[in-house]
């Protein structure tokens, strides 16, 4: 079912009386907080909540046992319950463009994810590569800040690591060369002190 881009202020509760429902679209409405309801949807599969005004999720939603793919992105999450650790048939979980400053390490203990990403959040910690070790075959899609990539060594065998790429290239000390986008970013400025950018574009 889809409920795409509808401006909806609050999930309909007629909704949870759908028992029966595979997949749910609530993606780019104006949802602020969410029911406690979904674990009335005992056969859904599917759920988008992308581009919302979300800064958290209930617990229920841990509840619905055949939920396999789990889209948050695009709201202000900063974090998630413990109980979602819990959802042992989650394989996809997508939380780009929040507010995660700590690498929801819940999520290890699902040791059958096979997909997780965390694009465009402001990770200030490393990665825990530790807990990272249980997963059977995971792949992670993080932002490629300094930080997490030195701290990220030579990596895992198990992990598939996608960096996306918004911080620039440090070609000597002070010096950066990166696209617009890196240009863009203020957290760039921010984490790596630079002062002065110079822009030099195709025409010239």
């Amino acid at each position: 079912m889809s409920l795409f881009e509808l401006k909806l202020p609050t999930v309909p509760p007629e909704l949870f009386r759908l028992e029966a429902l595979t997949s749910l679209d609530l993606s780019r409405n104006q949802l602020v907080t969410l029911p406690d309801d979904f674990i009335a949807l005992p056969l859904l599969e599917d759920l988008n909540l992308r581009c919302n005004l979300l800064v958290e999720v209930p617990p229920s939603i841990s509840c619905i046992p055949y939920l396999t793919v789990l889209n948050l992105d695009e709201n202000s999450l900063s974090s998630i319950p413990d109980c979602y650790g819990e959802m042992v048939s989650l394989r996809t979980i997508t939380m780009d463009w929040n507010e995660f400053t700590e690498f929801p390490s819940v999520l290890c203990c699902i040791v059958d994810l096979e997909e997780l990403k965390l694009i465009e959040n402001p990770l200030a910690s490393t990665l825990p590569i530790s807990r990272l070790e249980e997963m059977t075959h995971l792949e992670l899609a993080v932002d490629n800040s300094p930080a997490l990539v030195e701290g990220w060594g030579d990596g895992l065998p198990n992990v598939t690591m996608e960096w996306y790429k918004i911080f620039p290239d440090n070609i000597i000390p002070g010096l950066y060369l990166g696209s617009l986008r890196s240009a863009q970013s203020p957290r760039v400025y921010q984490e790596l002190g630079i002062t002065h950018v110079a822009s030099i574009g195709r025409e010239l």
